[in-house]
């Protein structure tokens, strides 16, 4: 499981770069929602330079906390990560539409485009991600990279609520297929529980860091126990992987430091026990990577 953890104070600097980038790259930020989180961040830390560390969590203890920080998080991780692509992968129309909707998914509406900024920021949040850990983005149409010789395609969901997963799951299912151009590509089905799973609507209180990798099992496992069921084994054998994703708004007790936490859980296909010798290896050798802490680059060609 890939685990990164960010402080309010650290967050309110990168947010800075974050829209000097999308400015650069002719991306305009004034009144877009990157602008509002950034806003919201500095309230918070003024703050968390003027009262107690315990009063704060207490006082901003609520949903649009947690999605205005895990927001911020996405934002910073994108633009530094992306900064390093050329110009001609940078998917523009994608970037320009993760500016725009509300600034709480609760006022998304399901039916119009309002859900769709933050379905795609979810999209390449996780491409940052893989990014950061040296697995560049080939392509965004469906994420695209490349790992021990062999093309992945990652399909991200973001589900408002566990009666939409099945509808989730088969269209994913369908869109690899559609994607994944031969026989030795792979493909990950890559779900986003923070609603699913209600971490959207409480505070991580650790001793220690590895606790949240800690939660971030338990609540995966917790998820599996219970959907399991929906992810049988896909028609299409090409697609061996599961990926989940957590945002948890972390406040470490003894050091009094507040913070926002990314998680990236990858896992054999449910309903697949039996994965290839060669696919249980790749997938065990891609956990392995994600886990590291190594900022190392592969180029694209790699």
């Amino acid at each position: 499981m890939a685990f990164s953890y960010t402080t309010f104070e650290d967050l309110a600097a990168r947010l800075i770069a974050a829209r000097e980038w999308f400015e650069q790259i002719g991306l305009a930020t004034a009144d877009s929602r990157l602008q509002l989180v950034q806003l919201k961040v500095s309230e918070l830390l003024g703050d968390l330079a003027s009262i107690p560390r315990q009063e704060v969590v207490d006082k901003w203890t609520d949903n649009s906390t947690y999605w205005t920080l895990a927001d911020a998080l996405s934002f910073c991780e994108i633009a530094e990560q992306f900064s390093e692509l050329p110009s001609h992968l940078l998917p523009r129309r994608k970037l320009a539409t993760i500016l725009t909707g509300p600034l709480s998914p609760l006022d998304e509406n399901p039916s119009d485009a309002s859900v769709q900024a933050r379905n795609i920021l979810a999209e390449l949040e996780l491409a940052a991600n893989l990014a950061a850990k040296g697995l560049i983005p080939l392509g965004f149409d469906d994420l695209h990279i490349r790992f021990h010789d062999r093309d992945m395609w990652f399909e991200c969901k973001r589900i408002h609520s566990s009666g939409q997963l099945a509808t989730h799951v088969k269209k994913a299912t369908t869109q690899l297929t559609r994607a994944m151009p031969g026989d030795t590509a792979r493909g990950f089905i890559v779900v986003v529980l923070d609603r699913l799973t209600g971490v959207d609507r409480r505070v991580l209180r650790i001793d220690h860091d590895d606790q949240t990798l800690r939660a971030a099992h338990e609540v995966v496992e917790a998820f599996l126990k219970e959907h399991g069921s929906t992810f049988r084994s896909p028609v299409d054998t090409r697609i061996v992987g599961l990926g989940f994703i957590l945002h948890f708004l972390v406040y470490s007790v003894p050091r009094h430091i507040v913070g926002i936490a990314f998680n990236l859980a990858i896992i054999p296909y449910v309903g697949r026990q039996l994965l290839e010798y060669r696919d249980r290896q790749l997938l065990e050798s891609l956990a392995e990577h994600l886990s590291t802490n190594a900022r190392r680059r592969e180029p694209p060609n790699a």
